[in-house]
Protein backbone atom coordinates (compact mmCIF):
# COMPACT_ATOMS: atom_id res chain seq x y z
CA UNK A 1 0.00 0.00 0.00
CA UNK A 2 1.20 3.49 -0.77
CA UNK A 3 2.15 5.57 2.26
CA UNK A 4 -0.22 8.35 1.18
CA UNK A 5 -3.18 5.94 1.13
CA UNK A 6 -2.27 4.55 4.55
CA UNK A 7 -2.09 8.07 5.99
CA UNK A 8 -5.45 8.91 4.37
CA UNK A 9 -6.99 5.85 6.05
CA UNK A 10 -5.63 6.90 9.44
CA UNK A 11 -6.96 10.45 9.01
CA UNK A 12 -10.41 9.19 7.94
CA UNK A 13 -10.59 6.79 10.89
CA UNK A 14 -9.66 9.60 13.29
CA UNK A 15 -12.23 11.91 11.72
CA UNK A 16 -15.09 9.45 12.32
CA UNK A 17 -13.86 7.72 15.48
CA UNK A 18 -11.90 10.22 17.60
CA UNK A 19 -12.38 8.16 20.79
CA UNK A 20 -10.22 5.42 19.28
CA UNK A 21 -7.99 7.67 17.20
CA UNK A 22 -4.94 6.11 15.61
CA UNK A 23 -1.67 7.76 16.60
CA UNK A 24 1.35 7.47 14.34
CA UNK A 25 4.25 6.53 16.61
CA UNK A 26 6.89 6.19 13.92
CA UNK A 27 8.04 4.48 10.77
CA UNK A 28 10.08 1.37 10.17
CA UNK A 29 10.70 -1.66 8.01
CA UNK A 30 9.28 -5.17 8.24
CA UNK A 31 11.54 -8.23 8.35
CA UNK A 32 11.19 -8.27 4.55
CA UNK A 33 12.30 -4.66 4.19
CA UNK A 34 8.84 -3.27 3.42
CA UNK A 35 7.99 0.18 4.75
CA UNK A 36 5.58 0.20 7.69
CA UNK A 37 3.80 2.77 9.81
CA UNK A 38 3.93 2.08 13.55
CA UNK A 39 0.67 3.10 15.22
CA UNK A 40 -1.11 2.89 18.56
CA UNK A 41 -4.67 3.30 19.81
CA UNK A 42 -6.17 3.86 23.25
CA UNK A 43 -6.90 0.75 25.31
CA UNK A 44 -10.63 -0.02 25.37
CA UNK A 45 -12.47 -2.36 27.73
CA UNK A 46 -15.34 -4.09 26.00
CA UNK A 47 -17.18 -7.18 24.92
CA UNK A 48 -18.03 -8.64 21.52
CA UNK A 49 -20.92 -6.69 19.96
CA UNK A 50 -23.76 -8.11 17.92
CA UNK A 51 -23.32 -7.62 14.15
CA UNK A 52 -26.77 -6.00 14.00
CA UNK A 53 -25.66 -3.44 16.62
CA UNK A 54 -22.61 -2.56 14.50
CA UNK A 55 -24.94 -2.04 11.53
CA UNK A 56 -27.32 0.21 13.49
CA UNK A 57 -24.52 2.39 14.86
CA UNK A 58 -22.69 2.73 11.52
CA UNK A 59 -25.96 3.72 9.84
CA UNK A 60 -26.11 6.68 12.25
CA UNK A 61 -22.96 7.94 10.47
CA UNK A 62 -24.79 7.81 7.12
CA UNK A 63 -23.29 4.55 5.83
CA UNK A 64 -25.21 1.70 4.17
CA UNK A 65 -24.26 -1.95 4.43
CA UNK A 66 -22.83 -3.68 1.36
CA UNK A 67 -23.05 -7.33 0.27
CA UNK A 68 -20.24 -8.15 2.68
CA UNK A 69 -21.75 -7.62 6.16
CA UNK A 70 -18.57 -5.99 7.46
CA UNK A 71 -18.39 -3.33 4.70
CA UNK A 72 -20.33 -0.06 4.55
CA UNK A 73 -20.29 2.95 2.24
CA UNK A 74 -21.63 6.39 1.54
CA UNK A 75 -20.98 8.62 -1.47
CA UNK A 76 -17.56 9.67 -0.23
CA UNK A 77 -16.15 6.90 1.97
CA UNK A 78 -15.97 3.11 2.27
CA UNK A 79 -15.38 1.49 5.64
CA UNK A 80 -14.68 -2.21 5.91
CA UNK A 81 -13.30 -4.82 8.26
CA UNK A 82 -16.00 -4.01 10.83
CA UNK A 83 -16.16 -7.51 12.25
CA UNK A 84 -16.58 -8.43 15.90
CA UNK A 85 -12.81 -8.54 16.40
CA UNK A 86 -12.36 -4.90 15.32
CA UNK A 87 -15.39 -3.41 17.10
CA UNK A 88 -16.05 -3.55 20.83
CA UNK A 89 -19.19 -2.90 22.85
CA UNK A 90 -17.66 -0.65 25.51
CA UNK A 91 -18.11 -1.68 29.14
CA UNK A 92 -17.31 -0.11 32.46
CA UNK A 93 -14.58 -1.57 34.68
CA UNK A 94 -17.09 -4.05 36.12
CA UNK A 95 -18.01 -5.46 32.70
CA UNK A 96 -21.38 -3.71 32.45
CA UNK A 97 -22.17 -2.75 28.83
CA UNK A 98 -22.51 0.98 28.18
CA UNK A 99 -25.18 2.53 25.95
CA UNK A 100 -25.64 5.83 24.14
CA UNK A 101 -28.53 8.15 24.98
CA UNK A 102 -30.52 6.69 22.05
CA UNK A 103 -30.33 3.20 23.57
CA UNK A 104 -27.83 1.81 21.09
CA UNK A 105 -24.63 0.25 22.41
CA UNK A 106 -21.58 2.43 22.83
CA UNK A 107 -19.14 0.95 20.32
CA UNK A 108 -15.39 1.42 19.95
CA UNK A 109 -13.99 1.00 16.44
CA UNK A 110 -10.51 -0.51 16.35
CA UNK A 111 -8.41 -1.05 13.23
CA UNK A 112 -11.00 -0.02 10.66
CA UNK A 113 -10.18 -0.01 6.97
CA UNK A 114 -11.53 3.35 5.81
CA UNK A 115 -10.85 4.92 2.44
CA UNK A 116 -12.20 7.39 -0.07
CA UNK A 117 -15.08 6.01 -2.16
CA UNK A 118 -13.64 6.73 -5.59
CA UNK A 119 -15.41 5.66 -8.80
CA UNK A 120 -12.75 3.00 -9.52
CA UNK A 121 -13.80 0.95 -6.46
CA UNK A 122 -17.13 -0.09 -8.01
CA UNK A 123 -19.22 1.16 -5.09
CA UNK A 124 -20.87 4.11 -6.86
CA UNK A 125 -18.24 6.40 -5.37
CA UNK A 126 -18.30 10.08 -6.14
CA UNK A 127 -15.09 11.15 -4.44
CA UNK A 128 -12.29 12.25 -6.74
CA UNK A 129 -8.81 12.44 -5.23
CA UNK A 130 -6.87 15.47 -6.43
CA UNK A 131 -3.85 16.17 -4.29
CA UNK A 132 -2.42 18.77 -6.64
CA UNK A 133 0.77 16.83 -7.33
CA UNK A 134 1.90 16.96 -10.93
CA UNK A 135 4.72 14.64 -11.97
CA UNK A 136 7.16 15.70 -14.66
CA UNK A 137 9.24 12.96 -16.30
CA UNK A 138 12.71 14.25 -16.98
CA UNK A 139 15.69 12.45 -18.49
CA UNK A 140 18.82 12.46 -16.37
CA UNK A 141 22.27 11.03 -16.98
CA UNK A 142 22.61 7.46 -18.26
CA UNK A 143 19.15 7.70 -19.88
CA UNK A 144 17.23 7.02 -16.65
CA UNK A 145 13.89 8.70 -15.99
CA UNK A 146 13.47 10.85 -12.93
CA UNK A 147 10.08 11.71 -11.47
CA UNK A 148 10.37 15.11 -9.85
CA UNK A 149 7.54 17.03 -8.28
CA UNK A 150 6.84 20.02 -10.43
CA UNK A 151 4.05 21.54 -8.36
CA UNK A 152 2.34 20.53 -5.15
CA UNK A 153 -0.15 21.84 -2.63
CA UNK A 154 -1.86 20.36 0.39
Amino acid sequence: MQVELAIDRIILHNMYFPDTSIKVEGFGRTDYGDFQIIVSQPFVIGIKPELDDIKKVIELYGFTQQRTPTTYKNDHYVISDLHQGNVLHVTDFYGNPLYMSNGLPLLAFIDTDMRFNTPDQGKDGKYVVDNGIVWKNKKIKNGQNSNKIQNYSF
